[in-house]
């Protein structure tokens, strides 16, 4: 798919981009014979933050001719815009004894905000800010990394902000008269710092 944003993120978080299965396959055999495992079956969740996600099954075994690890599916993919399927496997993790509250860092908090920008501005916005790309900004004494994230046609669609403790993005909205801006902080201080970034975007990158 053109259109399609895909990357990986590597063990020192760094993203990596792809366009093909082959990297997600080597991370899934890699992580395989770490374990022993000559046949494992995934659950394939690929969340998009506006609400809608994809869930699938994917079965991995190691062919014993062969030698090598072959990938199938039994089913279609399963999509849906509402909470659904969410639900459904919360509930079956509690069912099997999981503490979801245990697995959440709760002093991470992530939230999401927008800037109003029309069609114009918001081409604006994205092609003047480019220029900051892998490089790192300074935003009101805090330091931040620029990455640039393109879709399978090289087409920029999206800018990841990340500092020591807090990770940003922000985008065009493909919705509405505005631009989208998202925040992994620290619970104590990601509303500030959103409004922070929001606030410095606005006023260096929408009017010139």
């Amino acid at each position: 798919m053109d259109t399609a944003i895909l990357y990986i993120e590597e063990e020192d978080k760094s993203l990596k981009k792809i366009n093909n299965s082959t990297p997600l396959k080597e991370k899934i055999i890699n992580l395989m014979d770490r374990n022993g495992l000559d046949t494992e079956q995934f659950l394939i969740v690929m969340w998009e933050e506006s609400g809608g996600h994809t869930l699938n099954t994917l079965n991995v075994s190691k062919n014993p001719d062969t030698r090598t690890f072959e990938f199938s599916t039994d089913f279609p993919l399963i999509a849906d815009k509402y909470p659904v399927p969410a639900l459904v496997l919360i509930a079956e993790l509690i069912c099997r004894g999981h503490v979801i509250s245990e697995a959440i860092d709760w002093t991470i908090k992530g939230i999401n905000r927008t800037i109003p920008a029309i069609d114009e501005e918001k081409v604006r916005i994205m092609k003047n800010f480019e220029k900051n790309d892998n490089k790192i900004i300074s935003i009101k004494g805090k330091d931040y990394e620029i990455h640039a994230l393109s879709d399978n046609s090289d087409a920029i669609d999206i800018f990841q902000l990340k500092s020591k403790d807090s990770t940003l993005y922000f985008r065009p909205s493909g919705t509405g008269p505005d631009v989208r801006f998202y925040i992994f902080g620290k619970k104590e201080t990601h509303l500030e710092e959103i409004h922070t970034v929001m606030n410095y975007i606005d006023d260096n990158f929408k009017y010139y």
